[in-house]
């Protein structure tokens, strides 16, 4: 294992500075367990998209493997560039997602482990769309009681940050673009595919045989009997009978 397993970029707010407060807690703690960190500064750009091209020109995908953790519009910023980067994990503190303030409301993960941290409090980027970004993307997501600065609550979120980088796979496949999110179900719906192709387990064939033994057991003495009936021969008829026409008769004379 060498002296820094993951290079770390931190991708600061947009009223906060490349080494705020949370920032530096976590790149303190990420140095302590021997990683390499970044923190580029992006205060002279207000939009988004320039802070991804700065990003993107830094070219920290030749530090692989890659981490990127941002805060609130840096954690905007590092879901965009992660559709190029392709880190191993993102961590995303208060990130400005389902906002319709950006060229793109709420860029998808494209990672291998995607952590959120958001504060239910938050009156700046609202609970509802975090939560609704992190189900639809199958993020993990811890929901603190702080608001959209997290100050209050940085203890915490150094030992979530710690448990983050303590479960990234070290080597993933990089010659493999999916996400474990997308691997876990291509390999869900193959094994649903196998399963349709067995024969049904024992508890659904017991009640088929239970129908037939039904009809078997009800079914031949009604179809035995039915064949009685019709089989019963009808009387005989006389030959004079059925040889001669009946005439309705009143005394000798016939009735015309």
């Amino acid at each position: 294992m060498s002296n820094s397993p993951f290079t770390i970029y931190f991708a600061h707010g947009q009223e906060s500075g490349p080494w705020g407060t949370k920032i530096q807690r976590l790149a303190d703690k990420a140095k302590a367990l021997g990683h390499g960190v970044e923190s580029p500064d992006y205060s002279d750009l207000k939009e988004p998209e320039p802070r991804v091209e700065r990003l993107l020109g830094l070219h920290p995908e030749t530090q692989a493997p890659l981490v990127l953790v941002g805060s609130s519009l840096g954690g905007w910023v590092s879901l965009k560039a992660s559709e190029k980067l392709r880190p191993v994990g993102l961590f995303l503190l208060a990130p400005a997602v389902g906002l319709d303030v950006f060229s793109e409301a709420s860029p998808p993960p494209h990672s291998g482990t995607c952590e959120i941290v958001q504060g239910w409090r938050d009156d700046v980027v609202p609970p509802k769309g975090v939560i609704h970004f992190a189900g639809q993307h199958r993020c993990i997501l811890h929901l603190l009681d702080s608001g959209h600065r997290l100050t209050d609550q940085l203890d915490r979120i150094v030992e979530l940050f710690t448990q983050f980088l303590s479960n990234l796979s070290q080597f993933p496949d990089n010659n493999d673009p999916r996400s474990e999110w997308e691997r876990e179900q291509e390999t869900h719906f193959q094994r649903k595919i196998l399963e349709n192709q067995r024969p049904p387990p024992t508890t659904q064939i017991f009640p088929l045989l239970k129908v037939r033994y039904r009809l078997l057991l009800f079914g031949v003495p009604l179809l035995l009997a039915v064949g009685r009936v019709m089989s019963v021969p009808s009387p005989p008829t006389s030959p004079s009978a059925a040889s001669s026409p009946s005439i309705p008769m009143k005394g000798n004379e016939p009735r015309w």
